[in-house]
């Protein structure tokens, strides 16, 4: 969690942080409370995910995240946190005083959350929206006191992927509304037969309607305006060539600004996202405009090799501009040229992606939100 600026500005290291999402680790909220709101989500399986949803479903009553932050010889700010199982969490009764630095409030009559002071940011979580979405608010304790003891075998670790994928679309399906679109972009997998089963959420839902909770829209307009938001996206995924259907549309090396062909894997390298503007970007998502955001694929004019560049810096707005059709051409709006592939010896894989005089190239993206150009 990155604190705020409003909060670095005021120079009280011990003031809580008021935090649009959990880390989720440990907390501190009133035992009867918690079994109103329905404890822990039991569709959560294995690792991962429940603390994401638990932040998004509680309303107000919800105590605060404990995190330790130090002070390191950098300057930086570093935490320390205790993970609890979820059978721990479950049979947990907290008081105050259980842990310091953490303080407990029984939930009061429901009120209109205050303005936010400012934003804290998750690491690598799906945004906690409950508390705010549901009529709460949700702060960091800097003064709290608390440790994490990794333990030294997971047994869970082989399949630690799948689990926090499936935790992570059951969450998003069930709080993001429309948004959820970015949780399955962020995993680079379909909206529709995604290949995981998130089970039943209905009653989730109906959870959701009960506390009268708000729109993930309001969340963003409110608590966590810095959040990237993708809604104009219509395609999104791996891209393929005719000529070269095993290889997949890579943004190369990170630093780097040549987009290349690499073989199909379907991790962020290959993530490439088309809007509704016409821009053709690559790599992983920026969470925050805190972040650095995807590149754009660019076609200068200058020469036969598209470029990567940041979208703000492209000097002539057209070039960062394609035309895509589903099954067809990449048609660059600026020069009216194509993206294709060209066989070379010189190449990685033998295969070089250049931009040139259209030779009738088709192109497939595997998945979609909106129908329009694809």
């Amino acid at each position: 969690i990155i604190p705020p600026q409003d909060w670095l500005d005021r120079g009280d290291e011990s003031a809580p942080i008021r935090t649009p999402a959990m880390i989720g680790c440990s907390f501190v909220v009133d035992r009867e409370y918690f079994g109103d709101i329905g404890l822990l989500d039991p569709g959560m399986e294995v690792y991962g995910g429940e603390n994401v949803e638990l932040g998004m479903r509680e309303t107000e009553g919800f105590q605060q995240d404990k995190v330790n932050y130090k002070q390191n010889k950098r300057g930086r700010k570093t935490r320390q946190r205790v993970k609890r199982s979820r059978s721990e969490a479950h049979r947990a009764q907290p008081s105050p005083g259980a842990t310091h630095g953490a303080h407990s409030r029984a939930p009061g009559p429901r009120t209109e959350p205050a303005e936010p002071r400012g934003h804290a940011r998750p690491a690598a979580a799906l945004p906690a929206t409950g508390v705010w979405q549901c009529g709460g608010s949700m702060e960091v304790l800097p003064c709290s006191r608390v440790a994490h003891i990794e333990r030294t075998r997971k047994p869970y670790n082989n399949d630690i992927d799948y689990y926090a994928k499936r935790n992570a679309l059951r969450a998003a399906e069930v709080w993001m509304d429309d948004f959820k679109s970015h949780v399955y972009m962020a995993w680079n997998i379909p909206m529709t037969n995604p290949g995981v089963d998130f089970g039943d959420v209905s009653e989730r839902l109906a959870l959701r309607q009960r506390l009268k909770c708000r729109s993930f829209k309001w969340y963003l307009e409110n608590v966590y305006p810095e959040m990237r938001v993708y809604n104009n996206t219509l395609t999104y995924g791996e891209v393929r060539n005719s000529k070269a259907s095993g290889y997949c549309l890579d943004q190369g090396a990170e630093d780097g600004d040549r987009a290349i062909l690499y073989p199909c894997h379907g991790m962020s390298s290959q993530l490439v996202r088309y809007s509704a503007d016409g821009l053709l970007q690559l790599g992983p998502l920026g969470s925050t405009a805190f972040l650095p955001d995807s590149k754009c694929l660019v076609d200068d004019g200058r020469g036969r090799m598209p470029t990567l560049k940041k979208c703000e810096d492209v000097a002539r707005p057209t070039q960062r501009l394609w035309d895509f059709t589903q099954s067809g051409p990449i048609v660059s709006r600026a020069t009216g040229r194509c993206l294709e592939v060209e066989m070379s010896k010189d190449a990685n894989f033998g295969l070089r992606l250049v931009v040139q005089r259209c030779s009738g190239q088709k192109w497939m993206i595997r998945n979609w939100i909106k129908h329009a150009r694809h």
